[in-house]
């Protein structure tokens, strides 16, 4: 857990892996360490149980378990018509029939090929980063989301760095356009990437694709000294050079991303083309729910 948790704090919430329903959607919110998450409410109560009533009822159509049922996409359709059900709305844009009947929801995917999609926070580290803890992060990967982790090419800090960031982002998955953000620690060595290094990415991965793909998120770690109590001279170092990196950027370019085919193995012409193959998530450490419900 992060350490924005106080131990009082910590002591009152227990790992989602474990601790929340093992559902296609969370029906309670998780909390990523940096604030204590509210119990379960009683309609989120509701959408959970509900779930599990769709999952007995067609899963045992298809002669499957609940567990079995709930990692489908008719499991995953399952859980917006329970949301669409208690909430009453029409946000949820999902037929009944989608719970039920897969070939459904392959004419949904076919529908939807050609949507945008906008990753808003991605990351990789800079080639000197040598915090190995970060293999953490894999590992839980690995057991509890995707075993097939284990058997990928990319060894070690490896797997988080510029080259493989690139296949996973825009070669192995939907994305269109990312935003690429860093992260600020009080211990500079634990950086992700700088400022001026997050445009840098920026501009190889716009110049390789013709295109704007990649956005640069960054960071005023001279403010967020400030805020901590530092002010040292060295953060207003940083701060002269966060303006400079800002005023001093390439002019933008218009968006122009066209639909791509689906892509064929070896085809290296996706990151001009735009994405296409699954859609990507970020790696984040394991979540918290309130525990005790």
């Amino acid at each position: 857990m992060s350490s924005w948790l106080s131990d009082r704090e910590q002591r009152m919430v227990a790992g989602a892996e474990t601790a929340s329903a093992a559902t296609p959607i969370p029906t309670q919110i998780v909390s990523n360490g940096e604030y204590l998450p509210p119990k379960q409410s009683e309609t989120q109560k509701r959408v959970e149980q509900r779930i599990f009533e769709l999952a007995d009822e067609q899963g045992k159509r298809l002669g499957l378990s609940r567990r079995q049922f709930m990692a489908t996409g008719c499991g995953m359709a399952a859980a917006f018509l329970a949301m669409k059900e208690i909430y009453g709305t029409d946000a949820f844009q999902v037929e009944a029939a989608e719970a039920r009947e897969p070939e459904l929801l392959l004419a949904r995917a076919q529908s939807l090929a050609g949507q945008f999609i906008f990753d808003v926070q991605t990351h990789f580290v800079r080639d000197d980063f040598d915090h190995k803890e970060l293999l953490g992060l894999n590992e839980f990967a690995a057991e509890h989301w995707n075993p097939d982790i284990k058997q990928e090419t990319s060894p070690g800090l490896a797997r988080y760095k510029f080259l493989n960031y690139v296949k996973e982002v825009y070669y192995d998955s939907d994305t269109n356009l990312a935003l690429l953000s860093g992260a600020p620690f009080d211990d500079p060595s634990w950086w992700l990437l700088s400022n001026e290094q997050i445009v840098k990415a920026r501009e190889m991965v716009n110049d390789f694709a013709g295109s704007r793909r990649l956005l640069a998120h960054l960071s005023d770690y001279a403010q967020a000294a400030r805020v901590d109590g530092g002010g040292r001279q060295g953060d207003l170092d940083l701060q002269t050079r966060f303006m400079e990196v800002i005023h001093h950027r390439r002019p933008a370019r218009a968006i122009q991303i066209p639909v791509a085919p689906r892509r064929r193995a070896g085809d290296v012409s996706i990151l001009r083309k735009g994405g296409q193959g699954r859609h990507h998530h970020d790696l984040h450490s394991q979540g918290a729910v309130a525990a005790g419900l």
